[in-house]
């Protein structure tokens, strides 16, 4: 018999609350747990982010830098994008590593 065709491993989108930002330099970067980057085991630097209505958007990611945020399934992200994907602080988003 032949072995079987080694399948890629498939990270399955992590749902995460939304904490919203206003930064002078915060431009169009998230900001999510270093815990889940590396669970994720990539060295991506851009994410995907889905609303729970099906609005998307591509975004570069950082890890979240105040050790009181981290650890708490939140990800940060800018007034702007959140403006933009019409979500608020408090919802539930769906993150995964950008294709």
């Amino acid at each position: 018999t032949q072995p079987e065709p080694i399948q890629p491993k498939i990270t399955p989108p992590k749902e995460l609350t939304v904490d919203s930002f206003i930064g002078l330099f915060s431009g169009d970067s998230v900001q999510i747990d270093p815990e889940t980057l590396k669970n994720w085991n990539k060295n991506k630097d851009h994410i995907k982010i889905e609303t729970f209505d099906g609005r998307t958007a591509l975004c570069e990611v950082k890890e979240i830098n105040d050790y009181r945020l981290q650890g708490k399934n939140i990800i940060r992200i800018p007034d702007r994008l959140c403006k933009t994907l019409e979500i608020n602080r408090g919802d539930k988003v769906k993150v995964e590593p950008a294709p």
